[in-house]
């Protein structure tokens, strides 16, 4: 189960595959990167596979800033951080350790949670930086995309 990306040009990039558990994250920081080329309804329509397109131009703006984005260090590695979070990167989400709990249940709760409002529960899940920089290379390559 996840999102199967396919590139509109059928070329190079051909396809993007991403979990359930990589997705919701790498989308959320696509949504806070580029919601200034994204409709409302595309922002939520990314959250579903059901064909959503994604413009060769707007692929090229999300590769763009997903390559900055990994320059500036917004995508952080594995492990346990400085500012108290903790990054599960092949689960494609980061949650701070200094709030009481397990962050692995905090985990599944926000996994069960995304399927009730997927663009409100995914706020605070971040993907690892290899699959940022993986996702921007297909972007640029892709001459536009379809979610499915």
């Amino acid at each position: 189960m996840g999102m199967d990306v396919y590139a509109e040009n059928g070329g190079k990039a051909g396809y993007f595959r991403a979990s359930i558990w990589t997705w919701p994250g790498l989308w959320q920081a696509i949504i806070e990167l580029c919601s200034d080329v994204l409709s409302e309804d595309e922002i939520v329509q990314g959250f579903h596979n059901e064909g959503n397109l994604i413009t060769e131009a707007q692929a090229k703006v999300i590769g763009k800033r997903l390559h900055e984005a990994l320059l500036a260090g917004y995508f952080k590695p594995a492990g346990q951080h400085e500012d108290g979070t903790l990054s599960i990167p092949h689960m494609g989400v980061s949650f701070s350790t200094e709030d009481e709990g397990d962050p692995l249940a905090k985990f599944a709760g926000a996994m069960e949670a995304y399927w009730d409002n997927p663009k409100e529960n995914t706020k605070n899940m971040r993907c690892s930086p290899e699959v940022a920089a993986e996702f921007a290379e297909f972007c640029h390559e892709s001459g536009g995309f379809r979610i499915k």
